[in-house]
């Protein structure tokens, strides 16, 4: 089963009983965005139904105080001094309600786990520092008469977003036949499973030659479960990276994890390392003010 980061979080981060009494579903064949559509008191009960009962620790009290702390970081009035359901606290679900009124998703008092994941990424955007790379997109060849290579930097971008920000330098080398996409990302602090402040992941991927025209080269890399491809054209200062399922079947990883089909071919193009990530964050920004909670919005405006 796939959950969640802050669901994964939740397990990870305590010990709580499993006596908790379980509705009729089996969540271990249950999709991700099926298990996105559960109440979340429900998902958590699941995942912790298996730890120690002497722990007494009270799974919904937790969970509460979860939404709680992400809702008062949106300036909701919650009473930080009591933990109970929203079921067995007629004002806590009032509030659920009015959160839901702002995601614009049907105010029930019950809140979906997707709904706990959008409302744990507002809180934690909210007071976000940023962190950019080198700003511009560059598509590089070698001079006539030299021995021939194409570099590309800049920041790969898939479905308009630039999430995690990153920053990637390609070198294609026409002698040893190879590309080599050299990247940083960025991972922002006080994420989930992440430290107080910015981490830097560095990776490198190899990719061999399969074309090398003069305004154009193509190069491919295989995994265990996807295909990819990256493109970059020197005439049109463009790179692109394709990803693809190698069979129409899900995928079994050596961990014996099952992979779940992309359903269709990811798409990144390489874009400017300043703008992409701006219009990146900038987009998070809007998204978290609009979870605000409304007086508060009109006493003091936009955070």
């Amino acid at each position: 089963m796939k959950l969640s980061l802050a669901a994964s979080f939740l397990l990870l981060s305590v010990a709580v009983h499993g006596a908790e009494t379980l509705p009729s579903v089996d969540i271990e064949k249950m999709s991700q965005a099926q298990i996105a559509k559960l109440d979340v008191y429900v998902v958590m009960r699941h995942i912790t139904k298996d730890v120690p009962a002497a722990t007494k620790f009270e799974a919904d009290a937790f969970t509460t105080s979860i939404i709680k702390k992400h809702m008062a970081m949106l300036m909701y009035p919650v009473d930080m001094s009591v933990f109970n359901a929203p079921d067995r606290d007629s004002k806590f679900g009032e509030q659920i309600k009015e959160l839901q009124k702002r995601m614009g998703v049907a105010q029930t008092g019950t809140l979906l786990q997707e709904q706990f994941d959008n409302l744990n990424k507002a809180a934690n955007t909210l007071g976000e520092r940023r962190a950019y790379p080198p700003p511009g997109l560059y598509v590089l060849r070698a001079q006539p008469g030299m021995p021939g290579w194409i570099k590309a930097k800049g920041t790969w971008v898939m479905d308009d977003d630039a999430f995690p920000v990153n920053y990637s330098e390609v070198t294609c080398i026409q002698a040893s036949q190879t590309c080599t996409d050299i990247s940083i990302s960025v991972i922002q602090p006080n994420q989930i499973n992440s430290d107080p402040d910015f981490n830097l992941g560095l990776s490198t991927t190899e990719y061999k030659v399969v074309t090398w025209g003069d305004n154009e080269v193509t190069a491919t890399r295989d995994t265990v479960c996807r295909r990819e491809r990256l493109t970059i054209n020197t005439s049109n200062k463009q790179a692109f990276h394709i990803t693809t399922d190698k069979s129409s079947e899900p995928c079994i990883l050596p961990t014996g994890e099952k992979l779940p089909l992309l359903g269709k071919p990811q798409i990144s193009a390489l874009g400017d390392g300043f703008n992409e990530p701006k219009k990146f964050y900038d987009q998070r920004q809007r998204n978290a003010q609009k979870l605000v909670y409304e007086p508060a919005t009109r006493m003091f405006g936009k955070f």
